[in-house]
């Protein structure tokens, strides 16, 4: 193992996929979807070399955002009521500082 102590940068990217929760309720006839989005990361550590192991430290930025759809029955004055229509999007943007410690062996 190199014992030198560096510093560095690191970038992730990739598809955030929204995991379903268990027991949702909805009113009749309403349903909702979420739907993937983006997901990214940006930071830079600085790795301190040991005899055999190391310490890493960094700092960094991410984002997460994924959309919402909202799907029901949709009601118009002198219309005879949709079904399945989209009522409502949401889209959440997630967004963290993270401070991270690691351990090389």
């Amino acid at each position: 193992m190199n014992s030198a102590s560096t510093p560095f940068v690191y970038a992730d990217a990739g598809v955030n996929f929204v995991a379903e929760t268990e027991g949702q309720t909805f009113s009749r006839g309403t349903s909702m979807k979420r739907r993937p989005g983006g997901y990214y990361e940006l930071g830079a550590g600085y790795r301190v070399g040991l005899k055999t192991t190391a310490l890493n430290f960094t700092v960094g930025y991410s984002y997460k955002g994924y959309k919402e759809h909202n799907y029901g029955i949709k009601h118009a004055p002198n219309k005879e009521p949709e079904e399945n229509a989209l009522l409502e999007t949401t889209a959440y943007h997630l967004r963290r500082i993270s401070l991270k410690f690691g351990f090389e062996f």
